[in-house]
């Protein structure tokens, strides 16, 4: 019965061990091969823990050198406890630690020690890399550490596969049987997921990834059973979610200074190179008081709880339209009845349910979304590109017609943080969209696409085998 336990104890140190020894050392050999026959599977197993030390004693750094000439003294020390005689009581014969205890107890200390051993060795290839490799680092942890979470939560059975999230992903875009694609972008079929995820931030519910729940905790917590939240989004959007409920404040901040700014009947004002918004002629300043007022306040929802902005920002609102109606009036001024008007229509623009409302704001998802998928339809295109190589120079390096050996990294390649940082950092080109022309709502809509981009390329990036 030893030897098969024993078995499982050293399979578990060869997995812990595994990224602290080279592939062909004789420790992961010894610990990944059959264990040799013996009289005493314990007395052996000791004296290869001893030896086990002294390699990680070789390996580690020397702030835990202590920590291992400890676990060494107790493993030379310890001797065969000797028999009681037959006649002496139980309760004064000395409690001595077993063969079998200080065996499980050192090869416990060991997977600990290899913890710190793995950190120590992260820390010091993070201290030697450059900055770009840094960052790649990072996105790496965060992909790992984000995959595993989700995992746990809502895969606990099946966590190599990932078939819930699969099956989740599945019938979230199974939904909508009516869903199509009212733009003139062709959609892949591994992209049709966005027009999903477009139609949702464009409605007017929170979007919400809320956490699995048993039934048993749901009957206590008097939740119901079946899920009613009709704009609920799968697992692997429980990291991006809080960002897509700020893009959806977004849009909606958006189209409400569009709305605002046709009840005054302004031409578009374009600015020329040598003039900027803070000269135009009167009037002309609404949509930036009126943006002005309404990012405040979805940042500060982002930041916190408030009480929203039809209740706090609708009189600033109202006062900035009439204030722009009033300098562009021919004679400076309007009457009581036209400044009730236009409270009156500051208030139903305001609502979603309005008609100019619900036209601009589709119009403006619309625009958006056709962006959205050239720009990742360009960069897949892009990618395949690259895929193409014009020579064999595999391992190499070309500077100036020269070819150097490659550096390697300690890090995995990731290709695709660094062409998405490459793309978020290009700016976007200007998008022309009806009702939208003015320079604060056009800046801001490029904005809101960035943070889509961002959005829907880390999802594909850290999700990619599972949608």
């Amino acid at each position: 019965m030893q030897l098969p336990r024993l078995k499982r104890l050293y399979l578990d140190l060869a997995d812990v061990l595994s990224p602290l020894f080279p592939p062909d050392h004789r420790i992961l050999q010894t610990l990944n091969s059959h264990i040799a026959p013996t009289s005493s599977p314990l007395l052996s197993a000791v004296s290869f823990l001893k030896e086990l030390l002294q390699a990680l004693r070789e390996r580690c750094a020397p702030v835990r050198d202590e920590l291992i000439d400890r676990l060494y003294t107790k493993l030379d020390d310890w001797r065969e406890p000797l028999r009681p005689p037959f006649n002496t009581p139980k309760e004064v014969t000395p409690a001595l630690p077993t063969l079998a205890a200080l065996v499980v107890d050192t090869c416990r200390e060991i997977v600990t020690l290899a913890e710190y051993m793995k950190a120590d060795l992260n820390t010091a290839v993070i201290g030697s890399m450059g900055e770009e490799d840094l960052k790649a680092f990072v996105v790496q942890q965060a992909k790992a550490k984000e995959r595993q979470l989700v995992l746990e939560l809502w895969a606990s059975n099946d966590r190599a596969t990932g078939r819930p999230l699969r099956e989740l992903w599945r019938s979230w875009i199974a939904a909508d049987p009516n869903l199509s694609n009212s733009t003139s972008v062709v959609v892949a079929a591994d992209k049709k997921w966005i027009l999903q995820l477009m139609r949702q931030v464009s409605t007017n519910l929170q979007l919400s990834c809320p956490l699995p729940i048993s039934p048993q905790a749901g009957e206590a917590a008097g939740l119901p059973n079946s899920n009613t939240d009709p704009n609920e989004l799968p697992p692997q959007f429980l990291f991006v979610t809080p960002r897509l409920v700020y893009v959806q404040n977004f849009l909606q901040a958006i189209t409400i200074a569009a709305s605002l700014r046709s009840l005054t009947r302004l031409p578009v004002f374009a600015p020329s190179s040598s003039e900027n918004l803070d000269g135009h002629p009167p009037g002309y300043d609404l949509v930036p008081r009126i943006w002005s007022l309404l990012k405040s306040e979805i940042d500060e929802e982002y930041n916190g709880p408030s009480d929203g902005y039809m209740s706090t920002k609708l009189i600033n609102l109202s006062d900035e339209v009439i204030r722009a109606r009033r300098l562009v009036s021919s004679t400076g001024n309007i009457d009581a009845d036209e400044e009730q008007r236009l409270r009156n229509a500051v208030e139903r623009t305001l609502r979603p349910q309005d008609p100019v409302f619900l036209l601009l704001h589709r119009r403006l998802v619309d625009a958006i979304t056709q962006h959205l998928l050239r720009e990742l339809e360009g960069d897949r295109q892009a990618v395949n590109a690259q895929r193409i190589p014009e020579a064999m120079k595999t391992g190499r390096l070309v500077v100036d017609n020269r070819p150097v050996k490659r550096t390697r990294l300690g890090v995995p390649d990731l290709t695709g943080p660094l062409q998405t940082r490459q793309r978020l950092d290009l700016s976007l080109p200007v998008i022309s969209v009806k009702g939208f022309e003015d320079p604060t709502l056009v800046e801001a809509i490029r904005a809101v696409v960035r943070e889509l981009l961002a959005c829907i390329t880390w999802v594909e990036m850290v999700w990619g085998d599972l949608v």
